[in-house]
């Protein structure tokens, strides 16, 4: 479990600051200090956003309030942890110069009516609604059927091709079904979201403490509202901050630190909006791609193509860019030849060299001359510390960004 620093050195950890009434959002890093109570915690938040000290703010974690005598030390706070400050609207003024976390993100207030089962992500109407389910007979379409098997579980209805069957009466046999999930609103075929649910316990959020009719829930006893786990994901998507799961692929956890759950299908990150779900897709396929051992980038910088080796004889050193047709020596990644046997440096090589590092990914000589240990290399686009040579993690973040 991560632990505040004892020492005088602060320790960075990320704010959500919520404007209730207009349900505005801003993500700010804080200074911690272990001595610090939640009062001068909420000082340095109202020095950052321009709201008034003496208006009413409340500082959330794990949907609790805390206490204004609560001192930092005494909690538990990981390096994923996502602190929450609620402010009245009617109580505070907020700079218009607010520079929101998801601008993009579409509105998911949702009408869920009483008795809503599924909800689903809707690109028409570009954000969640309520969403109904339709069976058709697998050979002719129709919707004249009744269900032999009836579906149990969210599995039955995604494999109903083998699982389930019904009678259909236009074929007057027994058919395979085919199942989607249409929009209620505007009845569009929608993707079907599972871990948005009904609150039916009236449970709180784990990230502001409001109750909302609809939620989010990984499987786990943690919710969250719809609103708090966008801006949630959001935040971790801009970081890269991403987790590997082999039958998911690269995808985010519960909010609540340490708790295993995650989120089993990633179509849920539509919630961001499809613009943004669209760079998800390119930042996974990117964090996929440096994970194989056989990667490779052409050298040339007009192609900069990325591709995987296969089957390669291990004595070859020249490989074929399949997208320009150049060549270029796999391991000293000199275009059109082969310097990896000559002992001969040049005098600007030793210089690269000392005041280089090369990237974990690609080997990409880079030089740092400011700023922090986060690298984003533009030959690969790999997130890597110049610090530990390594891809970037929490470790990197909380222990040597600075450094």
């Amino acid at each position: 479990m991560y632990k505040i620093d004892k020492s005088s050195a602060p320790s960075m950890v990320l704010v959500q600051v919520i404007q209730t009434g207009s349900m505005t959002r801003r993500l700010l890093e804080v200074e911690l200090f272990a001595e610090d109570t939640i009062s001068r915690i909420k000082s340095r938040i109202s020095e950052s956003t321009k709201i008034d000290p003496g208006m009413a703010m409340k500082l959330i974690f794990c949907g609790r309030a805390l206490d204004d005598n609560t001192k930092i030390a005494s909690l538990d706070l990981g390096p994923m942890t996502n602190l929450t400050a609620k402010v009245s609207p009617s109580e505070s003024t907020v700079d218009a110069s607010w520079s929101y976390i998801t601008p993009e993100t579409p509105s998911n207030e949702i009408d869920c009516g009483d008795y809503s089962s599924f909800y689903v992500f809707c690109k028409p109407c570009a954000k969640v609604q309520r969403g109904k389910l339709r069976a058709y007979c697998k050979d002719c379409s129709s919707s004249a059927v009744v269900f032999i098997t009836e579906p149990e579980q969210w599995n039955d209805v995604f494999n109903s091709a083998t699982k389930l069957f019904v009678e259909c009466k236009s074929c007057d046999a027994e058919r395979n079904v085919e199942i989607c999930f249409k929009c209620v609103e505007c009845g569009d075929v929608s993707t079907p979201l599972t871990h948005v649910k009904r609150n039916s316990k009236h449970a709180e959020c784990v990230i502001c403490g409001e109750t909302k009719k609809v939620c989010v829930n990984l499987n786990c006893l943690h919710v969250s509202c719809i609103e708090c786990f966008a801006a949630y994901c959001e935040t971790l998507h801009s970081q890269h901050n991403l987790i590997f799961k082999p039958q998911v692929g690269y995808t985010v956890g519960c909010p609540v630190y340490e708790c295993p759950a995650y989120v089993t299908d990633v179509h849920h990150f539509y919630m961001l909006g499809v613009e943004a779900y669209q760079r998800y897709q390119r930042m996974a396929a990117q964090m996929f791609f440096a994970r194989q051992t056989e990667r490779q980038y052409c050298t040339y910088p007009e192609c900069a193509a990325a591709f995987i080796l296969e089957e390669i004889d291990d004595e070859s050193k020249m490989v074929l860019c399949p997208e320009c047709s150049k060549l270029f020596c796999r391991f000293c990644q000199l275009p059109g030849r082969c310097k990896c046997d000559e002992k001969i440096e040049t005098l600007d090589e030793s210089l690269v060299k000392k005041i280089s590092k090369q990237c974990p990914t690609c080997k990409a000589p880079t030089e740092r001359t400011g700023g922090c240990s986060h690298i984003h290399c533009t030959q690969c686009q790999s997130e890597w510390c110049f610090v530990c040579l390594r891809l970037w993690s929490d470790e990197c973040q909380w222990d040597h960004w600075f450094e």
